[in-house]
């Protein structure tokens, strides 16, 4: 089993390519990719300059529209952030119709990139970090009934 590369701010272009955040970065396109790039920005933000230089090269800003929070699953169960438009207009946006629905396509770009159990743990754990909020759940922890 590989053993899952650890990135820092100091590390080689090269072996920053290698590893699991670089690929699902370049590999994901559409919508996943947006969901990708703010996963990485919430887990990594020490890193995710050098990481976006380094699988973009040309690139030299993030087009807008981008998805610019955190994630908040709605009591309804969708999957909502807030999209940024040129200007730094925000506006809430639903981005994922069920938590299935996020978890389904990440799913997918983590098997069409072969990830290791532990690139996989550590995606997940990254994903879970970008959802800072769930309407379903009270203040005590428990899950709120349908009205």
């Amino acid at each position: 089993m590989a053993d899952v590369i650890p990135i820092g701010i100091h590390d080689h272009a090269q072996k920053l390519r290698e590893t699991w955040q670089a690929r699902v970065l370049a590999e994901s396109d559409g919508k996943t990719r947006a969901v990708v790039l703010i996963v990485l920005f919430h887990a990594y933000t020490k890193v995710i300059r050098t990481l976006l230089r380094v699988v973009f090269p040309a690139m030299r800003d993030i087009p807008t529209p981008f998805l610019s929070s955190g994630a908040t699953i709605l009591l309804n169960g969708k999957v909502a952030c807030d999209l940024t438009y040129a200007g730094g207009i925000r506006v809430p946006k639903v981005i994922y119709e069920s938590t299935d629905d996020l978890n389904r396509d990440m799913r997918i770009l983590a098997d069409r990139l072969k990830l290791a159990d532990a690139e996989r743990i550590e995606f997940t754990a990254a994903i879970q970090k970008w959802v800072v909020a769930d309407q379903r759940v009270d203040h005590l922890g428990l899950r709120k009934l349908d009205s």
